[in-house]
């Protein structure tokens, strides 16, 4: 069985752990600067309720005290102000504010790295909405939990956890929480390292949003299931998926969203080099039957040719023509000669790239994928 994969946060190519949206798509800088000017603020929240004697209002100023403080990258001092709101909450008896608070915690431990700490509050906030029978809050809390669970490492339980909180998004009927569930289990299925078992809930993720003609977001769930393809190495539906999902950021995504496309788009390329389009001119000469074999060679592949069959002053036949190296694999095994000169599918990619700058409608920021790609040798 393949090794899990222990990296928690990659580049936009692969999947980032955890699945959670997010609260603000910034630029980290300016949400650095955001939460710097609000954290003073939040600061003297906090003076005037201890001061009041206002538990209740202490309690809450903490906990949104610990999210500016987080989101400035003050993460002990966020995670001081989590805790002693979590423990006013807990005095004070009300459960639900409890399981919030809690949530909050975990979230603190969580972006400190501070990763088998963020798992008490997680799974206590779990128990309480079950406690309470808090269906659609229960589902949320185990996806979450399944997240941290994964960051720990504890992937069998992280996979356990995200399975129970699929059943109950989808016993509940909201298709886009069951999407997001499903986003979350397919994750936990590909840090587990059991890429077959990822791809039932990230290609029923993608049937979803397809339903209900969501398409930025069927975008995002084509090119991270085009990963999981990828990981399992069916190499021709992953880069089909890539193709659509490009395709559709092309006409509704951002700059951004088109460029990350694209970049999967070439890592699905560079893990199945013969699937490329390469431009080639291909020879035959008559002691091949030149033209005939050529005319042949067209017809049997279906070769996209620029122009037809033509003939030289030597006898030699010649046509420019445009396949993948599979094809081009049998045009030599056949007695022609192939002389690539310039790789299509690269030179496709580049001019969409460059056509993509400047000149989108949708804002967005750089989406964030779920695959784990596979280190080749570690299957």
């Amino acid at each position: 069985m393949t090794e899990p994969n222990d990296s928690n946060h990659t580049d936009p190519i692969g999947p980032t752990e955890p699945v959670i949206p997010a609260a603000s798509v910034s630029p980290p800088d300016l949400a650095v600067k955001a939460a710097a000017d609000g954290a003073p603020e939040a600061q003297a929240e906090v003076d005037r309720c201890r001061q009041a004697g206002d538990r209740p209002g202490l309690a809450r100023a903490l906990i949104f005290l610990s999210v500016h403080l987080q989101n400035a990258r003050r993460y002990e001092e966020a995670i001081a102000a989590a805790n002693e709101g979590v423990t006013i909450h807990r005095d004070l008896s009300n459960e639900l504010n409890l399981a919030w608070g809690l949530e909050n915690l975990a979230a603190r431990y969580a972006n400190a790295g501070r990763h088998e700490e963020s798992l008490p509050p997680a799974r206590e906030r779990v128990d309480i909405l079950r406690r309470l029978n808090r269906r659609p809050d229960l589902a949320n809390a185990l996806i979450v939990l399944s997240a941290y669970l994964q960051n720990a490492r504890r992937y069998e339980e992280a996979i356990a956890a995200a399975n129970e909180g699929v059943t109950i998004h989808r016993e509940l009927s909201n298709e886009l929480n069951l999407a997001w569930g499903l986003e979350n289990l397919a994750a936990r299925y590909a840090n587990a390292g059991r890429h077959e078992e990822s791809l039932p809930p990230a290609r029923e993720r993608v049937d979803i949003l397809r339903r209900l003609n969501r398409r930025p977001d069927l975008a995002n769930a084509l090119i991270v299931l085009s990963a999981y393809l990828q990981n399992t190495r069916h190499h021709e539906e992953a880069i089909a998926a890539g193709r659509e999902g490009t395709g559709i950021f092309r006409e509704f995504g951002s700059d951004a969203q088109l460029a990350w496309g694209l970049a999967n788009l070439r890592g699905r390329y560079a893990a199945a080099p013969d699937l490329k389009v390469m431009r080639a001119v291909l020879y035959a000469s008559p002691v091949a039957s030149g033209a005939e074999l050529l005319h042949g060679l067209i017809q049997e592949l279906r070769l996209d040719t620029a122009g037809g069959v033509r003939v030289d002053e030597n006898g030699v036949a010649r046509v420019e023509a445009y396949a993948d190296g599979r094809r081009l694999a049998v045009v030599r095994s056949r007695g022609a000669t192939v002389e690539v000169t310039a790789d299509a599918t690269e030179t496709g990619l580049a001019r969409q790239d460059e056509v993509g700058r400047g000149n989108r409608f949708a804002d967005g920021g750089l989406p964030a994928g779920v695959g784990i790609l596979v280190e080749e040798g570690t299957r």
